[in-house]
């Protein structure tokens, strides 16, 4: 089958949403009618051309299932959905950076809320820092905080009551002496909180239980007009993996002292 003639069986709404039921679990013909509110013999037209395109079966009870073959298409349409949903977005902004495994992911952001405005992504981001209680994890172009001895003695004490704070950075920020500072006060103990690799491909600010993502601009700038944010586990597992990916991908800070 080519690609072509695939998505030409599941460009029709009723036919998706058919593979959708039965991703889930086997449904007879007329369960399905009831779901999709369509009538038996519509329903059944369609399962017969799902069946001949080898994406569901029938059993000998006479419930209609998933075959292996749909199983590998269904997680797959979810990326192309999210992407098609906002193409305007997505013509100015550049991806091309991230890891191939998260491009092919990128269906998992898919029930993000859109928030737009730069001053109400940051400040959001601002407030929900101030009062998380496990982790911060950061992804991000600039380190943009300034440093004083009140900020090394709260964040000494936070990281003795456990919190978890880790941040990627590009190799141009080792130019920034507010990072740099960190690294001296910290020595060799700062490897937990801060890795560099040559650049970053997103912004991701990951804190506590919730995500916030902005995509970078054409000019390889977070762009915070727009962000995707979520405390759906869905899109908090691509980040999460996104950031380990990174991660496990970075430098010690200390080794460029």
């Amino acid at each position: 089958m080519k690609t072509h003639e695939l998505l030409f069986e599941l460009s029709h709404p009723i036919r998706y949403e058919i593979m959708q039921l039965l991703v889930d679990r086997p449904m007879r013909l007329t369960k399905i009618g009831e779901k999709v509110d369509a009538n038996n013999p519509e329903v059944s037209r369609h399962l017969d051309r799902l069946k001949n395109a080898d994406l569901v079966d029938k059993n000998s009870d006479g419930s209609y299932y998933t075959t292996s073959f749909g199983e590998i298409i269904m997680p797959i349409i979810p990326s192309l959905s999210f992407v098609a949903a906002h193409p305007d977005y997505f013509l100015e902004h550049d991806l091309s950076m991230l890891p191939p495994e998260f491009i092919r992911r990128l269906g998992e952001l898919e029930s993000c809320e859109i928030l737009e405005g730069t001053t109400i992504n940051l400040h959001g981001m601002e407030q929900k820092g101030s009062s998380s209680k496990v982790r911060i994890y950061t992804i991000s172009n600039e380190f943009v905080t300034a440093i004083t001895e009140e900020h090394f003695a709260g964040f000494d004490q936070m990281v003795l009551n456990g919190f978890i704070f880790r941040w990627i950075l590009p190799e141009s920020q080792l130019e920034d002496k507010n990072l740099m500072a960190l690294a001296d006060h910290f020595g060799t103990s700062q490897n937990e909180y801060f890795r560099v690799i040559p650049k970053v491909p997103l912004f991701c600010s990951i804190i506590d239980e919730e995500i916030m993502i902005s995509f970078l601009d054409k000019k390889g700038k977070a762009d915070f007009s727009v962000g995707f944010n979520s405390a759906d586990p869905v899109p908090l597992r691509w980040g999460k993996n996104l950031f380990d990916n990174l991660w496990d991908c970075g430098t010690y800070l200390s080794e460029f002292r």
